[in-house]
């Protein structure tokens, strides 16, 4: 039979440390996909139920661009970076076998997603039921220190409220979930930010841009958005964590299944020994 592979050098460790490396280059290649399609998935979903059900789009066209360029571009292809991982000789299973869109990925996927969509579209829809009617005749300032009248322009003003939360929310939930596809089985609190400066710099960045839209005057023009209280944003943040808690308790009961099926597989070689 022809060789599935041609060795340049038969050295047993030059053979290991490529077997490494393109373990790694797979798994890197997992994790950015996962990152993407989840992304694309959760905001095509919140598009289509809003449309669907007759209901305000949380989020413009423009706000939604943002997303999917700006956001998305630099903490997807840091994923790509992420550098070898000691155990992943031992981690990641046979991939000669594995499919790229296999039942756990798609699974890990579609929950993501669906928490990103319930946690942006309940933001947006909960901060758009408190808009109540201003006292009939007040007049209230804008941003701008200019007066407008508060029969029209205070809901406007609240609605776009709404909208400046739920894209926040959005990229906030964007932000945990590259956090999370960083690895598939290790937590994020047992991953550096050093061994990734490329992740933590884009981390950063994005939050920073994100800030930039909704607090300077250009950007609160070009997005439509309104500035945020603190009080907003910790509301936001927290929203948005689910998605860090939801896949941190996956990783534990998928490292703590693994090392079930690990011990069960030895238990009859160490008895046979006997």
């Amino acid at each position: 039979e022809a060789s599935e592979m041609i060795l340049v050098d038969d050295n047993f460790a030059t053979v290991v440390a490529a077997i490494e490396e393109g373990k790694s280059i797979f798994a890197n290649i997992m994790n950015f996909l996962r990152f993407q399609l989840t992304t694309s998935i959760a905001t095509l979903t919140m598009v289509a139920a809003a449309t669907l059900f007759g209901l305000p789009l949380p989020m413009n066209p423009i706000q939604i661009l943002w997303i999917n360029i700006i956001m998305d571009g630099p903490p997807a292809q840091s994923l790509g970076l992420e550098p070898l991982d000691p155990d992943i000789m031992t981690s990641s299973g046979d991939q000669r076998r594995q499919s790229i869109f296999s039942r756990r990925m798609l699974a890990a996927v579609l929950s993501t997603a669906a928490v990103m969509v319930i946690g942006t579209l309940g933001c947006f829809y909960y901060e758009l039921s408190t808009i109540h009617p201003p006292v009939p005749g007040e007049v209230m300032p804008t941003f701008d220190e200019e007066p407008f009248d508060a029969d029209s322009d205070y809901t406007n003003l609240q609605q776009r409220r709404a909208s400046s939360l739920a894209f926040t929310t959005f990229v906030f939930f964007q932000l945990f979930n590259a956090a999370n596809c960083r690895s598939w089985n290790k937590s994020v609190f047992q991953m550096s930010l050093t061994s990734n400066r490329f992740f933590a710099l884009s981390i950063v960045g994005s939050l920073l841009m994100q800030l930039g839209a909704l607090y300077f005057p250009l950007f609160q023009y070009l997005f439509d958005t309104v500035p945020l209280n603190f009080g907003e944003l910790l509301y936001s943040t927290l929203v948005a964590s689910s998605v860090l808690v939801l896949d941190e308790v996956r990783k534990y009961f998928f490292v703590r299944t693994r090392r079930r099926r690990v011990t069960a597989s030895t238990l009859p070689i160490a008895h046979h020994h006997r």
